[in-house]
């Protein structure tokens, strides 16, 4: 069952309010095609490997300031607010562009912090399992072929990891069941229309 705050407020792409636009909609900021009923999972708020060094390099040479304590001059001093200032504001847009998984009826996106949206349809995805060494999640194609793995790391912690790939078997199974709706019917173009996720 989703929750009223997987409801979308803001593009999953760049972020921009979303709030009294229609759905489903263009972002007029990307142009991403997005509907409300798009389920967002980004990667863990805890502190990954990067932002780890930046916070310890920082209190790092915070140390060195206390204990060098009046030995310091008035030059070191400003140099040392201007590296804390430096570090914090990177350390801030790190921490402000997380990667995402984005899904739907039609497929997913995975946007990551260092590249652009990587875009996947259901008929292209007919399975998705968890690789146990190295915790990663394995997006599979009919045949077996492993499409891409993605790693443990793009979502932060195991946990996360494993709350997608539950949630991307989900909407595999409705992607399944309203094609075979629609297929009883004898008109199966609105479960395999084009989506975001297959262009």
């Amino acid at each position: 069952m989703r929750k009223t705050a997987d409801i979308l407020e803001c593009c999953p792409i760049c972020e921009y309010s979303l709030r009294g636009l229609p759905d489903p909609h263009r972002c007029p900021e990307c142009g991403f095609e997005y509907d409300r009923a798009m389920q967002v999972i980004r990667q863990s708020a805890k502190l990954s490997a990067l932002e780890f060094a930046w916070v310890s390099v920082f209190l790092f040479f915070v140390a060195l300031a206390v204990a060098a304590g009046r030995n310091l001059s008035l030059w070191q001093y400003l140099k040392l607010g201007l590296f804390a200032v430096v570090a914090i504001s990177a350390w801030r847009v790190i921490r402000g562009r997380r990667n995402k998984a984005i899904l739907w009826l039609g497929g997913m996106v995975l946007v990551g912090r260092e590249s652009g949206p990587e875009r996947f349809s259901w008929k292209q995805v007919e399975s998705i399992n968890y690789r146990r060494f190295g915790g990663a999640a394995q997006l599979i194609a009919s045949g077996g072929t492993t499409i891409t793995d993605i790693e443990q790391d793009f979502f932060g912690s195991n946990a996360k990891t494993l709350a997608f790939i539950r949630a991307a078997k989900e909407w595999r199974a409705q992607y399944e069941d309203a094609f075979a709706r629609q297929r009883s019917r004898g008109d199966s173009s609105q479960a395999d229309k084009e989506t975001p996720a297959s262009r």
